[in-house]
């Protein structure tokens, strides 16, 4: 019986963590789109977005960081 007292707890732990990453997630799949376009505005917008969803977030920082570079020489 108590394996199943404790399933209950990590299940809604894990959906607690998946749904708070979800946001970040998706704004970074929209910002890595507008990249590839060459839409650079767009994309750094969607990565600034993604940043505030997830703050320490390597990645994220690191994308943002070159869409903005590529925003800023007009390529």
């Amino acid at each position: 019986m108590k394996p199943r007292r404790l399933s209950g707890p990590v299940l809604i732990a894990a959906a607690v963590l998946l749904a708070g990453c979800a946001k970040g997630n998706q704004q970074y799949k929209a910002a890595r789109k507008a990249e590839s376009l060459n839409d650079y505005d767009t994309a750094l917008e969607n990565y600034n977005k993604a940043l505030r969803a997830e703050p320490n977030n390597t990645e994220y920082k690191l994308k943002a960081a070159r869409a903005r570079f590529e925003a800023s020489s007009g390529t």
